[in-house]
């Protein structure tokens, strides 16, 4: 019998890489307003060829903090404000489907991981600002099942595994997940 897995972000980012036309691929979240030049102060970054994808500032009315780095490069950036070189996300295969979709965790970062890992930088696009209208109970935040939690630490694990060297795994006391 033939699983299919069921319909959700990760893959459908992986759908819209595929379709997509252009050189540039653009992520955003459906709850957010962006400000008029966005687009365009994302595709200034790309002018340097070695930039493999770009994260943009966020702000977030429910946040304590915004998401605002100063420095011209991030590690990874955020879902709700993100862009990428579609030769690189072709290059690096694409979001990593083993990481649960729900709750988001760590894809994002693994996947900056390894464009950074295939020779590329991650800049920050300070003047591309999205407005995250998050409620506290909407879309991937409900935490009140179990089957989240235990998903939150599959792709804990799975992240980990993923950037950390081979010593510092070793190291690293898993059985602490389990508490």
């Amino acid at each position: 019998m033939l699983h299919l897995r069921p319909p959700d972000t990760l893959a459908a980012r992986n759908v819209g890489v595929r379709a997509a036309k252009g050189e540039i691929v653009l992520y955003v979240d459906d709850d957010i307003r962006c400000e008029k030049d966005f687009i365009a102060q994302h595709a200034a970054k790309y002018d340097n060829p070695e930039i493999g994808g770009v994260g943009g500032w966020i702000e977030a009315p429910s946040a304590k903090d915004p998401w605002k780095p100063e420095a011209p490069f991030v590690d990874s950036p955020f879902g709700c404000n993100m862009s990428f070189r579609r030769e690189v996300l072709e290059q690096v295969g694409g979001f990593d489907l083993r990481f649960h979709s729900v709750p988001s965790y760590g894809e994002e970062r693994e996947l900056a991981h390894r464009i950074r890992e295939a020779g590329y930088s991650i800049a920050s696009a300070t003047a591309a600002l999205v407005f995250h209208h998050v409620t506290p109970d909407g879309g991937q935040r409900r935490r009140e099942s179990q089957d989240y939690w235990k998903a939150y630490a599959a792709n804990f694990v799975l992240l980990f595994r993923r950037t950390k060297p081979l010593p510092q795994q070793l190291l690293f006391p898993f059985w602490l997940l389990k508490l």
